[in-house]
């Protein structure tokens, strides 16, 4: 299946976003239940010419999961799935994973964030 433009394009002014350095991630409500919801923008800031002082936009992007990811989607199907099964990582990244001592591959979950490759 093909990634609609739309989704691509909002993935390029993350992107954008990203390597300006120009983007945050917010708490903003969902407008159907209310409930916070954590939000990726872009910002962009232009002049307020009435006020003579900088104007923020927040552009939103994407939405962060609540749950775990890795049970609420299913990746592509990919030639790059594990011999294991192992869903997201390369046989390849597994092997660093494993690799004793390997300080690039500690959890991220020690910052507070989940590690990528279970």
């Amino acid at each position: 299946m093909a990634i609609p433009e739309v989704h691509q394009k909002n993935f390029d002014t993350l992107m954008r976003a990203c390597k300006d350095g120009n983007v945050a991630l917010m708490e903003c409500t969902d407008a159907e239940t209310g409930n916070p919801v954590f939000v990726i923008c872009a910002s962009n800031m232009s002049w307020d010419e009435e006020k003579n002082e900088p104007s923020y936009e927040f552009i939103p992007v994407a939405k962060m999961f609540d749950g775990d990811p890795y049970e609420e989607v299913n990746p592509p199907e990919s030639e790059f799935e594990s011999s294991e099964g192992d869903k997201y990582v390369c046989d390849e990244d597994k092997e660093k994973e494993e690799a004793p001592g390997n300080a690039e591959t500690r959890a991220l979950g020690e910052e507070g964030g989940d590690s990528v490759g279970r």
